[in-house]
């Protein structure tokens, strides 16, 4: 069964109970959200990491946190991060900051790394490595103010330098600190399981064979080594170690000296998470069977108190603080006939052991269509059926099912791949049994197949593998034929393929039959189901031809030697064209006319992406003056990693991997930008000038030209006038940094309106005669920015 990424609800979960009060509270509205880490501040509050796959953030991950005093859930931040299965996500709270590890997408050329996030911004604090590939970390602990963290890694890189560490490493808010490992330890790099704590003790699993305790910060000790079972879960039950086997009937009681095995009545089903709480050791299974049990120390047994089963492994853990426990899973949990979502609060009780009904269907051949079991009837051989309800998948080759499930839920069922021509009737195609009942702990359910004799038809189908497309690239498209009638008749026909008049056809499997422009004809003959007919075609959308946003149509008919059904004898094919585009814009301090010396001139370079889709590589051209004598070019700064040579007077900056995420997924993000100074061997001489404008390239696409800069050395600078023939507004400190101040040097009260280089009114305010106000300017991205007075006058100053 498919994993399914996009159907998680933030939820209120109801599990049987011995009296009328439910355990479960509610933590918040339904969200479907995909979550991929939690953890708590230091005031009990759950916060989660989440893919939000409908929204436009749906390639970040979105950090909230649930408030336990007014029981809502609060945005914090998104950062940009890879989704994929393997992302192993993390989260702590040093002090008040949250600190997350995970694979970032679009942060320079980093990979696995630890951040810092806040409801302002996020900053990166180091890149883990492993020679192999990307690092992962398996838990971080905090541990006298510092984070210990835990994984799969060789060396962390911080931005200045790289420490060669292996596999555990403590934060202690200003760098890594470096802790020696055994060897054997070393060899063995830890799991991908938590890692168990209790002050300056931790218990982990190294390579699945073995066991060891760590004490902070560098005593190591073996506690178990296994050539055969693979260790899979560690927990603290604040008296002993608990460790667990895979499909072992026994656990491991670990007191720091000796381990004692104690036997169970049942195995536990790995992947398991394990905590401790005070109605005892709390264990949830991630595999098939998809239980939560609690553990009688006394008894020496575990007690089954819900039960979320599937035909696959999926997520499935559990959160604790002090005597708070939150449930996750990453599939639905459903309770009483509710899917409430994948995360819940829960107070256990001393007791609720779940309890089964035991459910019966039959699937069978209704040969005289009445729908009902008769004499003779034959069972279908094999058959498949869906349990809905858990997303389970169970086969028969007899076609008699027995399903065994939880009693407070009624269970839907389906019957799957059916041979072709093969139906159950519409209204008996999904059935459900009636669990809720007292006393009843059994249930029937019977499906009639039927043969389904459908009329002559072939039907058209055709797609593009992606609904987007990106200019230059080479856009693959497909056609495809399906016989939908159960004679599978013979046939002979042609498809028409109808490609929009700007498209560039490449080529196609198999070739055309015959061509007029961009007009395609396919012959075909359609013999049976097994040989199914498809078209292949590749096609590029040039620049030039398409722009941003355009939608391109492309259309699709079949003509057929048979009478058919011709409703669905046509179709198209619609894509949307995306790729990156900067506004762009070029800036020197000093500007324009300059009396005084002028020794160095330093340049702003930014840009931003204004496509619809991320632009995988930037590269940007500046081309100094060559009349002008630069002795010297040096960076300043710049928003991204990037390889930069100087050609003689060419400088060339690129930025492969840059990944840069478009204006309408993030603002800030999409934009970045390059400093440097250009040092002259000489003075400017009056009259010289140096004019400048820098060519900026968003992967493959024609370059973007940047406005030209110059600077112009007079021997007296005439500022622009206002109509009344001298200025009257000053600008200073110009450049500015954080605050600018506007002084009204008339004797009339005046407005005045900034603008960016857009044109955009960002500021509109009067001034009263003779008086000066302060503005701040710290949220202004940098840049020249132009002041319209009343009196008419313009000037210009730049935000660095």
């Amino acid at each position: 069964m498919k994993r399914i990424l996009s159907n998680i609800t933030f939820i209120m979960l109801f599990v049987q109970v011995i009296s009328a009060q439910s355990f479960i509270k509610s933590i918040g509205k339904n969200i479907n959200y995909q979550i991929e880490c939690s953890c708590f501040d230091n005031d009990g509050n759950l916060t989660i990491g989440y893919f939000n796959l409908k929204d436009t953030l749906r390639d970040s991950m979105v950090f909230s946190k649930w408030n336990l005093s007014s029981k809502t859930w609060s945005y914090i931040n998104a950062i940009p991060v890879k989704n994929t299965k393997k992302n192993y996500s993390k989260c702590i709270y040093k002090n008040d900051s949250l600190l997350v590890f995970t694979k970032l997408k679009r942060i320079g050329t980093l990979a696995s790394g630890l951040i810092y996030i806040n409801t302002t911004g996020y900053k990166s604090l180091g890149d883990f490595r492993f020679e192999k590939g990307d690092g992962f970390v398996s838990d971080l602990k905090l541990y006298k103010n510092k984070v210990i963290i835990f994984g799969n890694f060789d060396s962390v890189r911080l931005s200045s330098n790289s420490s060669k560490i292996q596999h555990i490493t403590a934060y202690n808010g200003v760098d890594f600190e470096y802790s020696k490992a055994p060897t054997e330890f070393a060899n063995n790099p830890i799991s991908n399981y938590p890692v168990a704590n209790n002050k300056d003790t931790f218990l982990l699993i190294a390579g699945g064979s073995m066991v060891w305790q760590f004490v902070y910060p560098n005593k190591w000790t073996l506690v178990a080594k296994s050539s055969k079972t693979n260790f899979n879960a560690v927990a603290f039950n604040g008296i002993n170690w608990i460790i667990t086997r895979e499909n072992a009937d026994s656990l491991m009681f670990y007191n720091g000296k000796k381990i004692e095995f104690k036997i169970l009545k049942q195995k536990l089903f790995p992947p398991l998470s394990i905590v401790n709480t005070s109605q005892g050791l709390l264990v949830s299974e991630s595999g098939k069977a998809g239980r939560l049990l609690i553990y009688d120390n006394v008894k020496n047994q575990f007690t089954n108190i819900f039960q979320n089963y599937r035909n696959d492994t999926f997520t499935r853990n559990i959160q604790t603080y002090k005597n708070k426990v939150f449930y996750i899973s990453s599939t639905p949990i459903i309770y009483r006939n509710v899917n409430f979502g994948k995360i819940a609060e829960m107070s256990l009780p001393e007791s609720m052991p779940v309890e089964y009904d035991t459910i019966s269907i039959f699937v069978f051949n209704d040969n005289n269509n009445n729908i009902k079991y008769d004499a003779g009837d034959k069972m279908m051989q094999p058959a498949v059926i869906l349990n809905k309800t858990y997303g389970k998948l169970i086969s028969s080759s007899s076609g008699f099912f027995k399903d065994i499930v939880p009693d407070y839920n009624d269970v839907s069922y389906e019957v799957k791949y059916l041979q072709r021509c093969l139906v159950v009737p519409i209204y008996l195609k999904i059935q459900s049994s009636k669990n809720l009942g007292k006393g009843i702990k059994s249930d029937s359910l019977f499906f009639p197949v039927q043969q389904n004799n459908l009329a002559k038809n072939i039907i058209i189908k055709s797609f593009a593998h992606k609904q987007k497309a990106r200019l230059n690239d080479t856009i693959p498209l497909e056609i495809n034929l399906k016989n939908n009638d159960c004679q599978l008749y013979k046939s002979n026909g042609t498809v028409t393929v109808m490609l929009d008049s700007n498209t560039n056809f490449v080529n196609s499997i198999p070739p055309y039959s015959s061509k007029e422009k961009n007009i395609l004809k396919y012959d075909f003959t359609y013999q049976s189901e097994v040989n199914q007919y498809k078209i292949k075609l590749n096609v590029v959308y040039s620049i030039g031809k398409y722009k941003i946003d355009d939608i391109v149509k492309h259309f699709v008919k079949l003509e057929t030697d048979i009478t058919d059904d011709s409703t669905d004898n046509y179709d198209s094919i619609v894509q949307k064209i995306v790729y990156s585009f900067d506004p762009n814009e070029k800036n020197c301090e000093p500007s324009g006319a300059v009396s005084g010396e002028v020794k160095n001139i330093r340049y702003f370079i930014e840009f931003q992406n204004e496509g619809n889709d991320e632009a995988r590589r930037v590269t940007v051209i500046d081309t100094l003056d060559v009349h002008i004598p630069v002795y010297e070019f040096q960076m300043v700064s710049c928003s991204h990693n990037y390889e930069v040579s100087l050609n003689n007077n060419v400088v060339t900056w690129v930025f492969d991997n840059i990944n840069l995420p478009p204006k309408s997924l993030t603002e800030s993000g999409s934009k970045g930008f390059i400093v440097f100074e250009a040092h002259l061997n000489k003075n400017l001489e009056t009259n010289d000038s140096v004019i400048n404008k820098a060519y900026i390239y968003f992967d493959y696409n024609t370059p973007i030209i940047t406005n030209t800069t110059s600077v112009i050395k007079k021997t007296e600078v005439v500022q622009p006038p206002d109509v009344d023939g001298k200025l009257s507004i000053r600008v200073y400190p110009n450049p500015a940094d954080e605050i600018v101040s506007f002084e009204n040097v008339s004797i009339k009260n005046q407005n005045v309106s900034v603008f960016n280089m857009l044109g955009q009114q960002i500021s509109d305010f009067d001034i009263k005669a003779s008086s000066i106000i302060n503005k701040s300017i710290v949220d202004w991205p940098r840049g020249m920015y132009f002041i319209k007075s009343t009196n008419g006058g313009f000037q210009k100053f730049l935000v660095h």
